[in-house]
């Protein structure tokens, strides 16, 4: 189980599909992402530190910025990346709370020559409406606006995720750090893009 909200919702889903909870993985500390732990815990289901090395073809990396500690879980052969808050679709999480966008820059960076272009982003949050807002805000060009005017209205955490190459396109922070002429200047435009977001 990763990240779990509700535990006792989580052990009734887990009833209904005959299925057996073996760990519970968070991909960092903050209350929306721990919360049902003590109520798994209580029924024996145990909490991991960290992703079991000998369990499944998971990668865990560290991928601190939106708090230091936070980490996320990839497998080459879907391929997905689990991102926790690091990445949302069209987004990344804020580092109001322990984190620090500079650090976020440098993870993200990383990312952009790690990642398959055709890897399937699976965020621990949906802001996708209010990030593609924002990006059309900040003037992320042609695709953002098709995109976002192709939403059908209402909520939509139902919607397939975005690939990574998707986010490469339409994510104003993954933009800013791809487009920059140097290193200095997309974390400097990346920390600004984050600043303005947190007040948007």
């Amino acid at each position: 189980m990763l990240d779990p909200w509700d535990g006792e919702e989580v052990l009734a889903q887990a009833r209904s599909l005959g299925a057996k909870l073996v760990g519970v993985y968070n991909t960092h500390q903050h209350h929306d992402h721990v919360r049902g732990n003590a109520v798994l815990s209580g029924h024996g289901v145990p909490i991991w530190a960290s992703w079991p090395a000998d369990w499944g073809e998971w990668e865990e990396w560290a991928s601190p910025g939106h708090t230091a500690e936070h980490r996320v879980l990839f497998h080459a052969a879907g391929p997905w990346l689990f991102s926790g808050d690091t990445v949302f679709q069209a987004g990344v999480g804020n580092c109001k709370h322990g984190g620090d966008p500079a650090t976020l820059h440098r993870t993200l960076q990383g990312w952009l020559g790690r990642l398959p272009e055709d890897t399937v982003v699976l965020p621990g949050h949906d802001y996708l409406r209010r990030n593609l807002e924002f990006a059309a805000h900040v003037g992320s060009g042609p695709a953002v606006s098709a995109r976002l005017g192709a939403l059908p209205p209402g909520p939509t955490e139902e919607l397939p995720p975005l690939s990574w190459g998707e986010e490469k396109v339409l994510n104003p922070f993954l933009r800013a750090i791809s487009l920059a002429r140097d290193v200095g200047d997309g974390e400097m435009t990346f920390i600004k893009l984050r600043r303005l977001r947190d007040d948007w």
